[in-house]
């Protein structure tokens, strides 16, 4: 299966689509006019902490883009709860995903921001 085919969890980084992978990706898997970057983990190795261009240490994944990303001016962008989310259940090849519109990648946004409603619903009638 070619580079293209692959598929990606996708996720949102400031309400912007994005391919994620546990592995690091090269700039020759990419195809031309997506953007990648490293994702750091957090010191105990289980949460995505930081963006950059490159990470040495502390991997925790990578990420392809269809925009740069605006990093601070040391070429950070931190992560927290607000601004990285799992778009649950979706997966795209990078070739799907460049060929995503405005409109439907807003779609695969609203789509997750009605199954956090929809949990949120199921937890507050369970308890």
């Amino acid at each position: 299966m070619g580079s293209e085919n692959k598929k990606y969890d996708v996720v949102s980084i400031n309400n912007k689509l994005a391919l994620l992978t546990y592995s690091r990706i090269k700039t020759s898997e990419t195809l031309d006019g997506l953007y990648t970057y490293d994702i750091q983990s957090s010191d105990d190795g289980f949460n995505p902490r930081a963006i950059r261009k490159t990470i040495m240490v502390n991997h925790w994944g990578s990420i392809i883009l269809k925009e740069p990303l605006l990093l601070d001016k040391n070429g950070w962008l931190y992560l927290d709860k607000s601004n990285f989310k799992y778009l649950n259940n979706t997966s795209l090849s990078q070739k799907e995903f460049k060929s995503l519109n405005i409109k439907q990648s807003s779609e695969l946004l609203k789509k997750d921001e009605m199954e956090v409603i929809e949990n949120d619903r199921d937890q507050i009638q369970i308890q």
